[in-house]
């Protein structure tokens, strides 16, 4: 069998076909795969520009900056030991190592193929007085509402939700309800209740109400603070 170039994902999935995947018939679990090697291997180079072409147009809004010069701030991790891949529908989410935790990477099927959608946010750079800003901008993008008052959180002020941290980050779930919210890196977190009661005690606030019928908006949301 001739050697394999190297240049291009196309041509890295031509490859494994030559090593005998079904109709040169990749699987879909195939071409995540190649992608999410083509986009470490982008990196390894130093080639922002070349892993930003395999990032969705809401993943490279997540860097809050030039996507070429960003994402070579960020970890895309290793495979992790079971190799773990999840596909449903049009999504899938791939098992990584990185800093000695197991976390998931976000991808989606496009016109062009499978893409990142969301990059690890733990490893991104994101200066502190950037951050609620950052959240802020990336939540509004993922159909989130935004909160800066009270009573946009009414809603949840009786609840006993499910609440989990991610880092600078907290998610929250309730009946038919998210609410998402940052404080800053290495600080308190003010806690749920006291979010609810002032949304200014944190760096920023988002919402989705009817959250079971919003499954894309909730996931695109947790996806800005995903480190899995």
């Amino acid at each position: 069998m001739a050697p394999c170039p190297r240049s291009a994902l196309a041509v890295a999935l031509a490859c494994a076909c030559g090593a005998g995947l079904a109709a040169c018939g990749t699987s879909e679990e195939d071409e995540v795969r190649a992608v999410a090697q083509e986009f470490r291997r982008a990196l390894a180079a130093d080639d922002g520009a070349r892993a930003c072409r395999l990032l969705t147009d809401h993943a490279r809004r997540q860097l809050a900056g030039p996507c070429a010069e960003r994402i070579l701030n960020i970890d895309a991790g290793t495979p992790a030991s079971d190799g773990a891949l999840t596909l449903r529908d049009d999504r899938a989410s791939l098992a990584t190592q990185s800093g000695g935790r197991t976390r998931g990477i976000g991808f989606i099927k496009t016109d062009d193929g499978w893409r990142l959608e969301a990059v690890p946010r733990s490893t991104t750079i994101v200066a502190e007085p950037e951050r609620a800003a950052f959240y802020a901008r990336c939540w509004r993008e993922a159909g989130a509402r935004i909160a800066t008052r009270a009573t946009e959180l009414s809603f949840a002020a009786a609840a006993a939700p499910t609440t989990a941290v991610r880092e600078d980050t907290v998610s929250a779930k309730g009946d038919d309800w998210r609410i998402f919210y940052s404080f800053s890196a290495g600080g308190p977190d003010p806690g749920l209740a006291e979010v609810i009661a002032d949304p200014s005690v944190a760096g920023a606030v988002a919402y989705v109400e009817e959250a079971d019928s919003k499954p894309e908006v909730v996931a695109r949301a947790r996806s800005c603070a995903a480190d899995g």
